[in-house]
């Protein structure tokens, strides 16, 4: 029942918590609509490393001087990675969101943490109270009628102070019931829904990832392969129309995978290559 109730504010707040990512990927991706750019749903964030490898390679030990289109590209797709970074770190983690960042936007939670901290308050007062009153007592040497009044008065106040101190620790323990009792409704619900969102968004987001690094690297080793200075390195290493699949093999070449923890990795990086040259 509380899962219905609460169903908007899970809603809403998923929608706030991912409006920032979403904004992006709906600004890049209309980008290439509106220019007729295809996207490219291949996951070259497995090879981003090695294009960007490729990259500062030739542009600081060939002096390769790539043009401003490529650059603003670089710049644009490392922007947006490290964007993602910060993001995946921040929402790795999701009961530490569903517990510190959507619940207190409840009301009814926020009231009940307020009371709680309330009744701990109230305890901590009667403790102190309760401390004081036994001292007082224990030293009291009552010496005629007045002092013997003075301590059936503080007696009676030792009374009343050890019966809020036990209704504060009752009334504490029936609101941290009602708190772990909204917790344990929510809990299971947010998540799922949080993290069935989670995997859209970064979907979308990812799909724009993939798109630049493709267009990238395509203009990357177009722009090398049209310069005599570097087809003549490359030639000398016995490499002819270098590109990435090239490259990393060439890279790659002296490592074995059988007997590495990296083998399924590599694999991957295989498949992918294969999926840009088709």
């Amino acid at each position: 029942m509380l899962q219905t109730i609460y169903q908007e504010d899970i809603y809403k707040f998923i929608e706030s918590y991912f409006k920032e990512i979403n904004d992006i990927s709906e600004f890049h991706l209309n980008f290439f609509i509106e220019n007729k750019i295809p996207t490219i749903d291949i996951n070259l964030l497995i090879l981003e490393k090695f294009i960007f490898q490729a990259f500062k390679f030739l542009k600081t030990n060939l002096e390769f001087k790539f043009s401003n289109f490529l650059h603003k590209l670089y710049n644009d797709i490392h922007n947006l990675l490290q964007f993602i970074e910060q993001f995946n770190k921040k929402s790795q983690i999701e009961i530490n969101i569903f517990e510190n960042d959507f619940l207190p936007l409840l009301p009814k939670y926020q009231l009940l943490k307020e009371k709680l901290e309330d009744k701990y308050r109230m305890l901590h007062h009667t403790d102190l109270n309760i401390s004081s009153l036994e001292v007082q007592i224990k030293f009291f040497n009552p010496k005629n009628k007045e002092d013997t009044n003075e301590l059936k008065h503080l007696r009676g106040r030792l009374v009343d102070a050890i019966h809020y101190n036990a209704k504060s620790k009752e009334d504490i323990s029936k609101i941290t019931i009602a708190l772990n009792n909204l917790k344990n409704d929510l809990k299971d619900t947010f998540i799922e829904e949080f993290h069935k969102s989670k995997i859209s968004y970064l979907s979308k987001y990812n799909l724009v990832l993939n798109t630049k690094l493709f267009y990238f690297n395509k203009k990357m080793w177009e722009e090398i392969n049209q310069n005599q200075k570097t087809l003549s390195y490359f030639n000398n290493l016995g490499l002819k129309n270098i590109n990435l699949k090239i490259y990393i093999e060439n890279y790659l070449k002296h490592i074995d995978f059988s007997k590495s923890k990296n083998s399924n990795k590599y694999s991957q990086i295989e498949n992918i290559l294969k999926a840009i040259d088709e």
